[in-house]
């Protein structure tokens, strides 16, 4: 039987909240810089390892990307369609190279991180004046209650 009283959320819970919360938070900043490129998340992180090492095969994708083949496949063959990149297929196993285009956003690609970076660090900024106008307010309401209760 479940007892009326609340009880607050363990610190690890309120921890792991807020960890997940700020991820989540960091991984939609992405759309908008990666849009200007005109690629999704998932495609940069594909052009990201093949720009590190060009010709990967798919297997050492999936494994660099924690992902299975199968949820590799559609997102290769998205990346064809646009000419990202081009696969051999005579080779065993597959291997995966970039095309010209693909090889033309590493210019670009420096700018991602910094662009980043520069939101997180508006964000946090944001955070903490927020934080701290919070507490100020809260502080000066209570010392205007304290005021008011010794005139009368």
């Amino acid at each position: 039987m479940m007892s009326g009283h609340w009880q607050s959320p363990s610190p690890s819970l309120l921890r792991e909240r807020s960890v997940h919360a700020t991820a989540r938070r960091l991984s939609d900043l992405y759309d908008p810089i990666l849009g200007r490129l005109g690629v999704r998340k998932q495609e940069y992180l594909v052009l990201a390892l093949l720009w590190e090492y060009d010709g990967m095969t798919v297997s050492r994708l999936c494994m660099r990307l924690h992902v299975t083949e199968a949820m590799m496949e559609p997102q290769l063959r998205a990346m064809e369609q646009v000419a990202l990149v081009e696969r051999d297929r005579t080779a065993k196993p597959h291997d995966v190279w970039l095309t010209r285009r693909g090889r033309a956003l590493q210019a670009q690609a420096p700018r991602v991180p910094s662009a980043l970076l520069c939101h997180v660090l508006f964000w946090l900024d944001h955070e903490a004046e927020q934080a701290t106008n919070g507490w100020s307010n809260g502080r000066e309401d209570s010392l205007e209650s304290v005021e008011d209760a010794g005139s009368e």
